[in-house]
């Protein structure tokens, strides 16, 4: 496994690391994470009604917006790495979602507005 970490901190870290749970482990410091490593994602363009967070994550997993609520307030949704309970704030362009049972995504940006009103955005769905 990889962990991005801080320079300031990876020495302490190899150092410090020998088992996770009962699995003894060894750790060194790269400088760059291997291609084969890399994360993969599917581009996706969707329309959504809004950029509220709900919306984005049911347009994205094909979730009714119902559902999508109860994700939030299940605390199963982190955005940028910490747990989201606010299902009507809006996303922002560089946003990381994940969606505990679903997957997780970056909201790229908002393509153009369609002649229904609704939101074209662009995102990234991790595989």
């Amino acid at each position: 496994a990889y962990v991005s970490v801080r320079d300031s901190i990876a020495d302490y870290i190899c150092n410090e690391l020998d088992s996770v749970r009962h699995t003894a482990v060894t750790c060194t410091v790269i400088d760059a994470v291997p291609d084969f490593v890399q994360q993969y994602y599917e581009a996706l363009d969707i329309p959504v009604s809004s950029l509220r967070a709900d919306a984005v994550v049911s347009a994205v997993f094909d979730l009714s917006r119902n559902e999508s609520k109860s994700l939030f307030y299940a605390q199963k949704i982190s955005v940028n790495e910490k747990v989201f309970t606010d299902a009507s704030k809006d996303l922002l362009p560089g946003d990381t979602v994940g969606v505990r049972g679903c997957g997780k995504f970056r909201f790229n940006d908002v393509i153009k507005t369609t002649k229904k009103g609704k939101l074209r955005i662009s995102a990234d769905l991790y595989k």
